[in-house]
């Protein structure tokens, strides 16, 4: 048959294989690891971050408030990981893509908590929704699924046209986007 080799079965979005349930221990412990990380770097950021570029930061504060919004990020990120295993499994979308989205969901989130600059909050704004346009429309053979991925795509897609358009007059104004 079929050129993806899956007869009626939609093809994995990335991985050619879906997570089984003795492989849901791995995918916690990497979650734990990832924390771990995290915390690593939310004590040396700052210094690593200065190291790398010392006049702009990269665009991105290092205070209290930015951590702590960070640190709620990772742990509603982690509840939902926790909560969603077992509703994965059941609805046999439990593909590696589906994590790897939430992180990514997250990352643009922690952006946009760092953000001091308004390019830097953008792009933490278009990473966290590319990531759940995707996870609206994850399950590929329910057409309720892809209804609601394409108009939230479309509704983004507009809302941040009308985000660059108060951007640019703001550049505009002041010649700079720094905030």
């Amino acid at each position: 048959g079929n050129a993806q080799g899956g007869g009626d079965q939609p093809a994995p979005l990335l991985f050619h294989r879906q997570i089984k349930g003795d492989q849901t221990g791995f995918i916690f412990k990497l979650g734990q690891l990832y924390i771990k990380r995290f915390f690593f770097l939310l004590n040396t950021s700052k210094t690593f971050f200065y190291f790398l570029a010392p006049s702009r930061a990269l665009f991105c504060t290092h205070d209290r408030f930015t951590q702590f919004f960070k640190l709620i990020f990772l742990l509603g990120t982690g509840l939902t990981i926790l909560i969603s295993v077992r509703y994965a499994e059941d609805e046999r979308i439990n593909h590696g893509e589906y994590y790897a989205l939430l992180l990514f969901a997250t990352v643009g989130m922690m952006f946009m908590a760092a953000g001091s600059d308004m390019m830097t909050i953008f792009m933490g704004l278009e990473l966290l929704s590319v990531s759940v346009y995707v996870l609206a429309g994850y399950t590929r053979d329910r057409l309720v699924s892809n209804e609601a991925s394409l108009k939230y795509f479309l509704l983004g897609a507009f809302a941040s046209g009308f985000l660059l358009y108060g951007m640019a007059f703001i550049y505009g104004i002041t010649g700079q986007t720094r905030l």
